[in-house]
C-alpha cells in the first residue's frame, strides 16, 4: 500500500516492488467473499475501493469480485484513469487533513503503472498551478 503522492515522487520500481498477487492482497478474504466493497468499480480499469481501518484502499485490480453499484456517489469518471485522485490528495495535504487514500497495485491491474504515473505527474503539476492560483486569489 502506497500513498499516491509518494508514488509520483519515487522511482516506479519502488511501487512495482509492492505489487501483490491475490494471496498477498490486503483485502483478499473480502474479495473472495464478495463483501466489504464501497460499490465503486469503474468500467475503464475495474479499479475499486474499500474502507479498512480508517484508510481508503484503492485496489488496482482487473479481477476483483466486488460488485459495482451504480447508485453509489456521483463520480462517473475513474479517479485513477482521469488523474483526479492526485488533486484530491494534494488538497488534503495542503489543508493539513490526514490523507487516508492508499494505492494497492496488483498483478491484475489493467493499466500499466508507468502510464498511470506519467498521467498522475502531469495532473499533479496542473493541480499545483491551480492551487497556487486559488491561494493567490484568496490572499
Amino acid at each position: 500500500m502506497r500513498k499516491f503522492l509518494d508514488i509520483i515522487r519515487e522511482p516506479i520500481a519502488k511501487t512495482e516492488a509492492d505489487r501483490v498477487g491475490c494471496g498477498e492482497c490486503p483485502v483478499n478474504m473480502a474479495c473472495v467473499l464478495e463483501e466489504g466493497g464501497t460499490g465503486w468499480t469503474f468500467d475503464c480499469c475495474h479499479v475499486t475501493s474499500l474502507r479498512v481501518d480508517g484508510l481508503v484502499l484503492t485496489i488496482d485490480c482487473g479481477r476483483h469480485n466486488f460488485e459495482k453499484n451504480n447508485e453509489v456517489g456521483k463520480w462517473k469518471v475513474c479517479p485513477l484513469c482521469s488523474g483526479s485522485i492526485i488533486e484530491v490528495v494534494e488538497r488534503a495535504k495542503r489543508s493539513g487533513a490526514n490523507d487516508p487514500n492508499r494505492f494497492v497495485l496488483t498483478e491484475h491491474a489493467k493499466v500499466p503503472l508507468e502510464e498511470r504515473v506519467k498521467l498522475w505527474k502531469a495532473k499533479h503539476a496542473e493541480a499545483l498551478k491551480r492551487l497556487a492560483a486559488e491561494k493567490e486569489r484568496f490572499e
